[in-house]
């Protein structure tokens, strides 16, 4: 009996994430939010991103942000740059901001809420 219930605690939690990860998909893709012509400066940020450099990273999506200032998926890159540079207040501003633009957008509220809780770390051990 208790393997039949820990499968299906499993399942549902399988189907919840299932219905989140839809939800926002969904919310994303049906935004006003236009798409940025040019990705030149976000396929070079998100190149500096996946080698690991961050500070590169931030510079690119910053000069992307001058070009698409309302662009949640942007900001949400931007935001993860300056967590991983230990950025958190520029971090959760970010974050805040792809929140504003794209409420639904998930990904970016889960950040915030990291961003928050490091920030107020740091705060306290400085």
């Amino acid at each position: 009996m208790e393997q039949a219930t820990t499968s299906h605690v499993s399942f549902v939690l399988a189907l919840l994430i299932l219905v989140l990860a839809v939800t926002s998909i969904t919310a994303f893709s049906e935004s006003k939010e236009a798409e940025p012509e040019d990705w030149y400066a976000i396929q070079r940020g998100l190149r500096f991103f996946a080698s690991g450099n961050y500070a590169e990273a931030a510079l690119w999506f910053e000069k992307a942000l001058e070009e698409h200032p309302d662009h949640a998926g942007i900001h949400t890159v931007a935001g993860r740059a300056y967590d991983n540079l230990g950025r958190y207040k520029e971090a959760a501003d970010s974050f805040r901001r792809a929140v504003e633009l794209l409420p639904a957008h998930l990904n970016a509220q889960t950040n915030l809420c990291r961003a928050y809780a490091k920030l107020q770390l740091a705060l306290q051990h400085p």
